[in-house]
């Protein structure tokens, strides 16, 4: 139930109202398929098969339990040494008892959802009888509030001992339940604190005050494969919860990280999306960190489209200990990405609108026109050339403004760019769940108008996710994800063109033409050819499409206690389309001479037409198994993979020049010569095969560990030099869990953390490196006195190209303060890349391209990661402040020696 939602209902004023809203809320908690049952009102109809051979009684007792909603409450000195052989199919717990106890000597009675077992032919049995059932039906009672006072309904009551004894609250927060005599109550409830509370002699608990957790959202954070409890992380990991994400009116996800996570820069360049660097830059080609999207290897532009609102966590995988487990693409950094799924709270619907306006924060720093003439003057006298100044009068004029069409003073960027911008957006979703099956949709619109001129972006989003437990060992899980973007844009719009623009060109004339005036007298032909202004109006046009599209289906197999396999497949589909038309203009009339004459025309055989065309598709198969083990001391968790992996890549690209009329939107509407049309469409596909591993241990909650390891073979590399082996270590201590510790009240976690491993980088390696290379030309050979087509080497191929390596060792410091009110984490660490890939020259006799590939490159990176927040709650009100702090210092160790450059 959503907690503001809750908090509405449960203080309206109205008590009318207050109790029907009450009720509907409790029919939905009811009806989500959490099995509570009120004391004295059970019906025990469940049959079962048992098959045990000479087991303990207890056994029997455990047996019953797991597959009823019984509670079997004894004596232990009666059941020791005793053992049975039961062999039922489909009896109730009433008929196997009757037919497994009296062997032993003894009997059971029912009380509720309680049986108690006694001893037969006792010589007080009767008596026996009314002291066990008196002993075992002791009634805890209690109402459960809020830190405001207001009860809570639907609350977890459960007996710790007994975890399917238990009931929840009711529309007063109040609750009663059958308990032994010195039970423990579990008592729970979504968004805040779980309490254990004894139950006194006479049961009667009273008051129960649960306080608001405000970690909730990060007590578990998402990691490689799994998910770990944050207390228990060894690594360095940024969390970043929708919560995050909400209110920022970025329709770029990549942008909306900005800021949330230490170490973390995204890097935004006009027209293009923002990339995200990790802990610096680690070679001198892409340092992009590898993007993961509900378990299935994504790209930046697909994690760019997600809607926000539908994302439930990210993960960013700093360090070599918690980046390890994806090997040769984690080298710099890891984005994992998870989506909402259903709840256990009932059908809900959930509407999301945000507008927002937006006005540049910046802008270029630009001279005015007079400026420029002054500037102009002064660089002219310092090189002794005086023919040429502008005169007085001139920057006078310039400076006023009295004559615009002649002296004018024009703000290109004003002109091009604009302020009060809309960016909108809107999702709608669906969520639930029934008896065993939990379900999550939602459907998203985004629009942004951009601050360019003729530029806007359109972006469609749908996500569903769907689990069903068919039983108890059974589990299926599947989800689609599809976003299409749309962006729209003036078609020969060049930033470079608008910077290097003079403001003392016309940028149009007052009686509508183009501006031809600079200064007074004629502007040159190059800038009416380039008029940022015209080219952006009547230059031509550009649509860019691009889909993405992700299914992906996964089975979790319960072999034995505590032992899961989970298969997967996914498939990812992504198609990106681009349209470009270049448009050929006339000349326009000149304004010093009345259209007499005319400049800067774009001739028609410089009109043309781009057609660009990508598909790119990714099949993977996953499969895992994990072990769980724990006892009062130690946890053990084990978890063996393999995955496989086929990218394809598929390109056709084309262009045709020379169209007659600029109304055309077919690509045959152009020339069909030679020198006026080109066509190219490469094909590529790679593959990689994984094996990887991960144990961690974990003694008391202090002292943790972690170790993992993958080995990746890349279609990349010849075949002696195909596999990469991927190791990390890492250790915590939580000195808040010593006893030294106790009488610290205030410490809520302190933990110490180290790690070290290695990892690898593929990007930067071409596909085919290890193959020469050929091309088919026309006139590159002499044959005579002709010259004619041949097929020659132009590449050197390098078949001992390895992985680029990247070992990276981090010692961090952990601790929560004040009831989790103050939150620290600060990181230091030191990157080290070798082995990066760089071109190597080699001498020009060899007879074909004079460079090769070759492993030779070092860099470092060493740097600090400082993040701090403070939470709290007044009443009603809540509010965090937070914030972080990095520095990375990044140096080229080696780029091969001089002689070899």
């Amino acid at each position: 139930m959503n907690k503001k939602t809750k908090s509405r209902i449960e203080k309206t004023k109205n008590s009318f109202f207050r109790k029907v809203l009450n009720s509907v809320l409790l029919f939905f908690i009811v009806n989500i398929g959490t099995n509570m049952y009120a004391a004295n009102a059970y019906s025990q109809s469940t049959s079962m098969s048992v098959k045990l051979s000479n087991v303990k009684v207890e056994t029997l007792f455990s047996e019953i339990e797991k597959n009823s909603d019984y509670v079997i409450l004894y004596k232990k000195g009666i059941v020791e040494d005793k053992t049975v052989t039961v062999n039922s199919q489909n009896e109730s717990p009433e008929e196997i008892l009757d037919k497994a106890l009296p062997s032993v000597g003894l009997t059971y009675y029912v009380n509720g959802n309680q049986i108690v077992v006694v001893e037969n032919n006792s010589p007080a049995l009767e008596t026996m009888e009314t002291q066990e059932v008196q002993q075992a039906a002791i009634q805890a009672r209690g109402v459960v509030y809020d830190s405001s006072n207001t009860p809570l309904i639907g609350v977890s009551i459960l007996e710790k001992a007994h975890p399917t004894n238990g009931v929840a609250t009711g529309l007063d927060g109040d609750f009663s339940l059958n308990v032994q005599p010195g039970a423990i109550l579990v008592i729970s409830y979504v968004g805040y604190t779980t309490r254990e509370v004894p139950v006194p002699a006479d049961g009667n608990i009273g008051n129960i005050v649960l306080t608001e957790d405000s970690q909730i959202l990060q007590d578990v954070v998402v990691v490689g494969y799994g998910v770990q409890k944050k207390v228990n992380l060894t690594g360095s990991i940024s969390s970043v919860s929708t919560k995050d994400l909400q209110g920022r009116t970025n329709t770029n996800l990549l942008q909306s990280l900005q800021g949330t996570a230490p170490g973390v820069t995204i890097i935004s360049r006009p027209g293009q999306n923002p990339s995200i660097n990790v802990r610096g830059r680690g070679n001198l080609g892409t340092s992009s960190p590898l993007y993961v999207i509900d378990g299935a290897i994504s790209t930046s532009d697909a994690f760019a489209n997600l809607d926000p609102n539908s994302i439930e966590n990210i993960s960013i995988l700093k360090d070599a200990a918690s980046a390890s487990i994806y090997g040769s693409r984690a080298a710099y950094g890891v984005v994992l990405v998870t989506t909402k799924q259903g709840t256990h709270e009932g059908f809900q619907i959930n509407y999301s609108g945000l507008i927002g306006f937006k006005e540049q924060t910046t802008k270029p720093k630009v001279v005015s026109s007079e400026w420029e003439a002054i500037l102009s003057n002064e660089a002219q006298r310092n090189i002794g050339q005086t023919s040429n100044l502008v005169s007085d009068e001139t920057i006078e004029l310039l400076r006023n403004g009295s004559q615009p069409d002649l002296y004018p003073n024009t703000d290109w960027w004003d002109l091009l760019f604009d302020d009060n911008r809309v960016t909108t957006n809107h999702t709608l979703s669906f969520s639930g769940s029934s008896a065993k099956t939990n379900y999550y949709a939602s459907i998203g619109y985004t629009y942004d108008d951009s601050f360019r001129y003729g530029e806007s972006y359109d972006r469609y989003n749908v996500n569903t996710n769907l689990s069903s437990q068919l039983n108890s060992w059974l589990k299926i899980r599947t989800g689609v994800r599809y976003a299409e973007e749309q962006r729209d844009q003036a078609g020969a719009f060049s930033l470079a063109y608008l910077m290097q623009s003079s403001p003392s060109y016309v940028a149009r004339q007052s009686n509508g033409w183009w501006g031809t005036v600079q200064r007074g007298g004629n502007a040159v032909s190059t800038f009416v050819t380039r008029n940022p202004l015209r080219v952006a109006e009547e230059g031509g046009w550009q649509e860019r499409n691009r889909k993405f599209l992700t299914i992906d289906g996964a089975v979790d197999i319960t072999l034995y206690k505590g032992l899961v396999f989970t298969g997967s497949m996914i498939s990812d589909w992504s198609d990106y389309k681009q349209k470009q038309y270049t448009a050929f203009m006339p000349g326009v009339p000149r304004f010093l001479d009345d259209g007499a004459t005319t400049i800067g025309e774009v001739a028609q055989s410089e009109s043309k037409m781009e057609y660009n065309w990508e598909d790119r598709r990714r099949l993977m198969y996953n499969a895992l198994l994990n072990y769980d083990w724990t006892n009062n001391a130690h946890t053990v968790k084990v978890m063996l993979g393999t995955s496989y992996e086929h990218y394809k890549y598929q390109q056709q690209r084309s262009l045709r020049k020379n169209f007659p009329t600029n109304n055309m939107e077919g690509m045959n509407g152009g020339s069909s010569t030679a020198a006026d049309s080109e066509a190219y469409g490469p094909l590529y596909e790679d593959k990689m095969m994984s094996y990887f591993g991960r144990i961690n241990y974990d003694y008391r909650g202090k002292y943790l560990f972690e170790a993992n390891m993958r080995a990746d073979a890349s279609s990349r590399f010849h075949k002696d030099h195909r596999w990469g082996y991927f190791p990390s270590f890492s250790a915590g201590w939580r000195m808040s869990e010593e006893a030294f510790m106790n009488d610290v009240t205030w410490i809520d976690n302190l933990k110490v953390r180290a790690s070290w491993g290695q990892l690898g980088n593929i990007e930067n390696v071409g596909r085919y490196d290890y193959f020469a290379a050929y091309s088919v030309g026309e006139n590159n050979y002499n044959f005579g006195n002709t010259s004619g087509s041949s097929v020659r080497e132009n590449k050197i191929p390098n078949a001992m190209l390895g992985w680029e390596t990247v070992t990276m060792t981090n010692i961090g410091l952990d601790f929560d303060l004040f009831s989790n009110r103050l939150n620290f984490s600060g990181d230091w660490y030191i990157k080290k890349t070798s082995d990066i890939l760089l071109e190597y020259d080699v001498l020009s006799e060899v007879g074909a391209a004079n460079k090769v590939s070759q492993n030779i490159g070092k860099m470092q990176n060493k740097g600090i990661e400082l993040s701090i927040s403070h939470n709290n709650r007044i009443g009603d009100f809540s509010y965090t402040v937070s914030g972080n702090f990095s520095k990375n210092w990044n140096e080229i160790t080696y780029l091969g020696r001089s002689e070899e450059r």
